[in-house]
């Protein structure tokens, strides 16, 4: 199953190092795409969301 996703990735870089990395899709494509996953079989796809 091939899926595809939009967002925005946004990378802060200093003296030429990474310093960090924000990504910020769009979480209601993400919802219908997740909701289709599921319907084809997959649950983990309605797992709750890991939170650490």
């Amino acid at each position: 199953m091939q899926t595809s996703a939009e967002g925005v990735n946004l990378v802060e870089v200093r003296w030429g190092e990474v310093t960090s990395v924000r990504i910020d899709p769009d979480t209601a494509m993400l919802e219908r795409t997740l909701q289709r996953i599921a319907a084809k079989g997959t649950a983990e796809a309605l797992a709750a969301p890991i939170i650490s």
